[in-house]
């Protein structure tokens, strides 16, 4: 992502008071439909590019803010059937050309009663992820949007303030899409895939409102959605947008909130995987993009054969993720046996050796995971069904290595009464043979171990070292099927 000097402002509501004045513009130009009026300067630091190709003695960036107002409104309102704005006095909505600098994009001013108007940028020239006129295009089409959401619920409360902003950041992507903006602001949420929605800034979430509006409904285009839509129709300041989109799943199509939540997060841990919409767990083109990456999660890295407890405390709200990675040289087993209750899972494979990425249901008490390798990841996700639960999570690690490795052999030098060991990794049933040598490669000793099985193991070498070579130094090869591991020790008697 580019770097910004300064933190970027996507967007402000603003109330407006008595004191509150609107911006005094030397200039106006009506939009093709006369539905808006674009007010701007002419001269000084607000005014915007004066080239005027067409000649019709307007700026062509001003023509450029009313023609994508109307297209905006007219997709809105005739195409998805959202509320008209609130009409000021004369019935025209206005949008005011300012000079606001690098790192803000624009701003919803709410006049009371519903009615708004819209200050946006003069040229997007700089200090923005993407510049100029299609983040004008963009911004217009994400603060109209808000003078709609005011027909249905003028002013956003801390509890509902992110579903306006998820809305307005989605239908960006609706009107320009080509613009992929919104993109840019993913972090809030992706950087911790286990926050409630209603804890993110909303920006951050426009990839829920493409997967509510492809996954649940038989429309072509998601102009022809209307989840979002039913969403605020019936938001007021008694119910959240949780309580009404819970509903809608469950009345209209079978299914809950957590049903959906999970399985948002559970194809977003693929984001970074493909590169278009040829696969199982893709719901939306822009998943493909390079600016959309997996969330980061923090792993469980297995090392050797272990069992491992985990408790988890989960939510309706959210999702709890737990990741187990595999070393780099092994491959490992999980044998799962989970307790609790009143939840859902999911299991998201990433198996790249295998190229193999694909989610599971995770519903039985106990299942085994078999054999992944190479620092692939296996990750369990979590929601409740009802408003907490305690899930315990066992799984017994078997650790299977890929090739045979001597990995230590100690101590070195030996003394009397030590225990000379090697530790070995077993790719598959063999068994060792040990030779040792002096310095003139004369060998003086040759001994066959017993049949070892894949898996980590120590080799003892005591009575062969201590009680049938004298004190010096020699050579050992360990030989493990095609392998030959030579070590040099000293031994003191």
């Amino acid at each position: 992502m580019l770097s910004i000097a300064q933190p970027i402002t996507k967007c402000s509501l603003e109330e407006a008071t008595r004191s509150m004045t609107r911006p005094e513009k030397t200039d106006f130009s009506p939009s093709p439909t006369g539905h808006f009026r674009i007010h701007y300067d002419i001269e000084g630091d607000a005014a915007p590019e004066l080239t005027d190709n067409n000649e019709n003695g307007v700026p062509d960036y001003v023509d450029e803010v009313g023609i994508i107002a109307d297209s905006t409104r007219k997709v809105l309102v005739e195409t998805m059937g959202f509320r008209s704005e609130v009409d000021d006095l004369d019935g025209i909505y206005d949008i005011y050309i300012m000079a606001f600098g690098t790192n803000y994009y624009g701003v919803n001013v709410h006049e009371g009663g519903g009615k708004s108007y819209i200050k946006i940028d003069n040229d997007y020239a700089s200090g923005f992820y993407s510049t100029g006129i299609q983040v004008m295009r963009l911004t217009v089409a994400h603060e109209f949007f808000h003078a709609i959401q005011r027909a249905y619920k003028e002013t956003q409360s801390t509890s509902d303030q992110f579903f306006y902003e998820l809305t307005s950041t989605w239908i960006e992507d609706i009107i320009v899409p080509d613009g992929d903006d919104y993109l840019y602001w993913l972090n809030d949420f992706f950087n911790d895939p286990e926050q409630s929605w209603d804890e993110t800034d909303g920006y951050s979430l426009a990839l829920f409102g493409h997967y509510l509006s492809t996954q649940f409904e038989d429309v072509t285009s998601e102009k022809e959605s209307t989840i979002m839509r039913e969403i605020w129709e019936s938001l007021s300041n008694t119910n959240s947008p949780y309580e009404i989109l819970n509903d809608i799943l469950k009345n209209s199509f079978n299914t809950s909130f957590q049903v959906a939540w999970l399985d948002f997060v559970s194809r977003n841990l693929f984001n970074d995987i493909y590169t278009d919409m040829n696969n199982d767990v893709f719901y939306y083109i822009d998943q493909g993009n390079e600016l959309c990456e997996a969330p980061p999660t923090s792993a469980l890295f297995i090392d050797a054969d272990e069992t491992v407890s985990k408790s988890l405390t989960v939510n309706s709200n959210s999702v709890k993720i737990q990741t187990i990675k595999s070393r780099e040289d092994a491959v490992i087993q999980l044998n799962v046996v989970q307790n609790g209750t009143d939840y859902l899972g999911n299991i998201a494979y990433l198996l790249d050796s295998q190229n193999n990425y694909l989610i599971t249901q995770n519903t039985a008490a106990e299942f085994t995971i078999p054999q992944y390798e190479k620092n692939e990841i296996v990750q369990f996700v979590y929601i409740s069904t009802e408003s907490t639960v305690l899930i315990d999570l066992n799984i017994n690690v078997l650790v299977s290595p890929t090739e045979n490795k001597l990995l230590a052999f100690y101590p070195n030098p030996i003394y009397p009464g030590d225990t000379p060991t090697l530790q070995v990794d077993i790719s598959t049933t063999v068994i060792p043979q040990i030779k040792f040598y002096n310095l003139l490669g004369a060998e003086i000793l040759n001994t066959t171990m017993p049949s070892l099985e894949q898996g980590r193991h120590n080799i003892y070498l005591t009575p062969n070292i201590s009680s049938r070579i004298p004190s010096g130094v020699y050579l050992m090869d360990l030989i493990i099927g095609n392998n030959i591991f030579t070590r040099k020790f000293t031994l003191i008697k």
